[in-house]
């Protein structure tokens, strides 16, 4: 828009220029007006010169701007090049992935085989009318460690005492059979080296009826010490030797007993 009006600003006066001279030249004053004719036209070439000055650096200008636009047009070029390049290699690597899992995938389905199916516990601790479910392992402490309470088809459901020994991992040492029936048990525990075994009397009373002394191998059947119950059930009965008491889940409430050795 500017460039536009300073040639037209320059055209008009241009114009304006000729008219006069032809002016000056029909002029017959004998010397009267023509030093003035003369300051006026040399006034009006002086504006023309400004003009033509303005329009030279408003053409430089828009040539600097010219130049200014391609060096950007070509780095912006050079960029969606480069970003061109980038999206082409990440769709190849992407394709190359798939094709990596894809070959993966099919390696693991001709390696896969039948699984074995879940154990299914046979030998939970149960009473007459129902069985506490996960209990086939029955893990218990006492002052000189950890053991574990379990059966097997071998031993015809009778219960199994195994002392757990230390190691990574951990393993099954000395083991002791009874001759009490797992199924016929509601829960165990340890103290003192000697297993104690719970069998359910009626709502309000647990029985502690059995024992196993794993340093004298002596089985007793008639303890007949009783537990008074705040809920029907004893689903878990775990002696602490750190305070000597017996902490008992039972139907969704925490008891504790004290015992006394």
């Amino acid at each position: 828009v500017e460039l536009k009006s300073l040639l037209q600003g320059l055209e008009q006066r241009l114009t304006q220029l000729s008219n006069d001279v032809l002016i000056l030249e029909k002029e017959d004053d004998r010397g009267l007006y023509g030093v003035l004719s003369l300051y006026l036209i040399e006034n009006e070439m002086n504006e023309i010169k400004q003009l033509i000055d303005k329009l030279d650096s408003t053409t430089q200008e828009h040539q600097i701007l010219a130049a200014s636009a391609t060096r950007q047009l070509e780095i912006m070029k050079t960029e969606m090049k480069a970003l061109e390049k980038f999206d082409t290699m990440q769709v190849i690597k992407g394709r190359q992935t798939i094709e990596v899992l894809r070959t993966d995938l099919d390696s693991c389905k001709k390696e896969v085989k039948a699984l074995t199916q879940r154990y299914n516990s046979k030998a939970n601790f149960c009473h007459l009318e129902e069985c506490y479910p996960y209990t086939d392992l029955d893990l218990a402490t006492d002052e000189s460690g950890v053991w574990v309470v379990f059966t097997t088809s071998l031993d015809f459901g009778n219960m199994i005492l195994s002392k757990v020994e230390e190691g990574e991992p951990p393993a099954l040492g000395k083991t002791w059979q009874t001759s009490v029936y797992k199924q016929a048990v509601t829960n165990t525990f340890m103290a003192c080296g000697v297993l104690y075994a719970t069998r359910y009397v009626n709502q309000e009373l647990e029985e502690i009826f059995y024992s196993f002394n794993t340093v004298t191998g002596k089985e007793r059947f008639n303890l007949g010490i009783f537990i008074s119950k705040i809920s029907p059930n004893i689903q878990a009965l775990n002696y602490s030797p750190v305070d000597q008491t017996l902490h008992v889940y039972s139907d969704s409430n925490m008891v504790y007993y004290k015992v006394i050795l």
